[in-house]
């Protein structure tokens, strides 16, 4: 049996495996580590090609472009359709959920080939750290569409109560940036050292720069997800940032059309039909990016780096061309490596706030990591050090402490070989067992619920008598987290009589900017059914919020599942951002209302706190 690891990345997937001896190996495909995340379906057959095969048909004139798909990640879980396709049996839309499906059964079907037949045991997917907070979604259509590959006829399947479903595959989703520490710590010859330590992970993608602190469990105890923040600017905007200059002489001497902005840039190329932008892009990164951050790397931990750029290094020039129209005319920029610091600036800006707000959120000792692990194809960018990771720590620890943190900062590192492939090592010794993760929840998340009258007085609340519990999962919590507010100490709960069930869920990551949403169903049952009930919620580690509410004799009234997340701008339905300087409704603790109910019950009037109904939506 085998366990795999894939990394599906926007422009290229790697995939590792594990065998029973619990040795990692990178997959080859035609040769290379990297599979290009490219899928040329031909519209009137339905033959697929997969991989380097399909990518070199984006050069070939013969070939309909709109037949050949690439970069669809980023639309996962839109509702996206990318093209329709009749191959005799009637229409098939092709969506990216599919294209994900067609690339890990090519994956597993080349993995068996290569084993002689042997069968895999499990698979673990890694996703964009942003996703697991923001983007639960694309988790979910990520899982569900590996599920829905077939391999000599048999479909992967999820793991349930930690047993695989007859002889299918397991299935589970992981962070990036979870996996790049797994594989680390594996391979590291000094891994005891880090145990009950802090470890940032610092991952730089093409879209999107991802920080993940992580919490270094004892030998056989899993990593622990402490804290996570994530933006969408990554290495691609660098580079972007570096072809400004090029893109700059093109327009002054060619009659063409240039993007004049990095955002523009990256715009452009997600559905560019001319080539040159594609060429001028990649030219950009090869021939300026990774020569001048190799080039900085060789200064930067000598003394005196401002002055060694200002000097030799900072004057001398390399030069990118590329082809840009037709007629293969040729233009020629030179950019040095003092100009390539000021050229990204703007991303530096970037990520040194992303970091400082982010260390700015620990506390004590704890404040900052034990060590930094730098990982993803953006990393690889000259002067991260310098620009990013020393001026965010001198800020925030001072001159005193600053130098003792920075020095052993480098405790964890990979050499340029296994930046590109560390995520899916990692994931594939998840799979085998050999690593395992701990999922902590990163809100606290509450009920708004309505209290009685005297309640509502012994609360401070005023005559609308609504208010929030909070926090009934907290943050921090295992996952996977249940409570039942019978914990708490709530023995009668009612729901008033009512065809229709509002039950107002709120996650908090601070106090001033809650994220609500409003579950309605029909209820089930009334009178009293409705009497005495007992709610439960969960959160799972694959995303889901689940609301359950049982009547008074065990039946089940209410069953609502949706997606735990906070996304970063306001939308239509769903968890929605709040713009208020304080939140619109009172915040209690549970043990607040406990002893408000105990105090009400010594009164006149009902002691029951009642689950809030209506036949309206409430304001938001």
């Amino acid at each position: 049996m085998v366990s795999i690891g894939i990394d599906l990345g926007m422009l290229n997937t790697v995939v590792a495996k594990v065998n029973d001896k619990g040795e990692v190996s990178i997959h080859q495909f035609e040769g290379s580590d990297l599979l290009p995340s490219v899928i040329h379906v031909e519209s009137t057959a339905g033959y697929r090609y997969v991989g380097r095969r399909s990518r070199n048909f984006l050069a070939d004139p013969d070939i309909d472009p709109s037949e050949i798909f690439r970069r669809w990640k980023m639309s996962m879980a839109t509702g996206t359709v990318l093209a329709t396709q009749d191959w005799g049996n009637g229409p098939i839309d092709i969506t990216p959920e599919l294209l994900t499906t067609w690339l890990v059964e090519h994956i597993m079907k080349d993995i068996t080939v290569d084993l002689g037949g042997e069968t895999l045991d499990s698979v673990v997917v890694t996703v964009p750290h942003g996703w697991c907070r923001d983007h639960v979604e694309k988790c979910l259509a990520t899982r569900e569409a590996v599920r829905a590959a077939q391999v000599d006829g048999r479909t992967c399947e999820m793991k349930r109560s930690d047993h695989t479903l007859g002889n299918k595959t397991v299935v589970r989703i992981v962070d990036e940036s979870i996996a790049a520490a797994a594989y680390a710590l594996n391979a590291s010859s000094d891994a005891a050292a880090f145990v009950g330590k802090n470890m940032l992970v610092f991952n730089i993608g093409g879209g999107t720069t991802d920080l993940c602190l992580v919490r270094v469990g004892a030998p056989g105890e899993p990593l622990t997800v402490i804290d996570t923040i994530n933006n969408n600017i990554g290495g691609d905007h660098a580079t972007a940032l570096l072809l400004g200059k090029h893109l700059a002489a093109i327009g002054s001497q060619f009659d063409i059309d240039v993007p004049p902005t990095p955002e523009a840039v990256l715009a452009e190329l997600e559905g560019a039909e001319e080539g040159w932008l594609r060429e001028a892009f990649a030219a950009a990164e090869t021939e300026l990016l990774h020569k001048l951050s190799t080039r900085v790397e060789e200064i930067e931990y000598l003394d005196d780096f401002a002055e060694k750029l200002a000097g030799r290094w900072g004057r001398r020039q390399l030069a990118m061309s590329s082809t840009v129209d037709r007629d293969g005319n040729l233009i020629v920029t030179f950019m040095s490596c003092s100009e390539y610091l000021t050229r990204l600036e703007p991303f530096f800006e970037s990520t040194r706030g992303i970091l400082a707000r982010f260390l700015s959120r620990g506390e004590g000792s704890e404040r900052f990591p034990y060590a930094i692990l730098m990982t993803g194809g953006g990393s690889r960018i000259g002067a991260l050090r310098s620009q990013v990771i020393e001026p965010a720590i001198r800020e925030l620890a001072g001159p005193t402490e600053a130098p003792e943190i920075l020095g052993r900062l480098d405790r964890l590192r990979f050499n340029d070989s296994r930046l590109s492939t560390a995520v899916a090592m990692g994931a594939a010794l998840v799979a085998a067992g050999r690593i395992s993760i701990e999922e902590r929840l990163l809100w606290d998340v509450g009920l708004e619920i309505r209290v009685t009258e005297r309640m509502a007085h012994h609360l401070g609340l005023d005559d609308s008598c609504r208010c929030v519990i909070s926090p009934l999962l907290t943050k921090g919590a295992s996952l996977p987290a249940t409570v039942s507010l019978k914990e708490f100490g709530f023995g009668k709960l009612d729901i008033e009589p009512n065809d229709q069930f509002i039950q107002r869920v709120v996650v908090f990551d601070d106090l001033r900017s809650p994220y609500d949403r409003t579950w309605e169903r029909e209820l089930s049952g009334s009178g009293d059914a409705l009497k005495d009930v007992e709610v439960t919620l969960t959160a799972d580690t694959e995303g889901t919020l689940r609301l359950v509410v049982n009547g008074n004799a065990g039946g089940e009234l209410i069953d609502i599942q949706g997606q735990l997340h906070r996304p970063r701008r306001t939308q239509t339905g769903g968890l929605g951002i709040r713009d208020d300087a304080h939140p619109p409704f009172k915040t209690r603790t549970p043990q607040q209302i406990i002893e408000a109910k105990t105090a009400s019950g010594n009164g006149a009037g009902s002691s029951a706190v009642r689950i809030r109904t209506s036949t309206t939506q409430p304001g938001r």
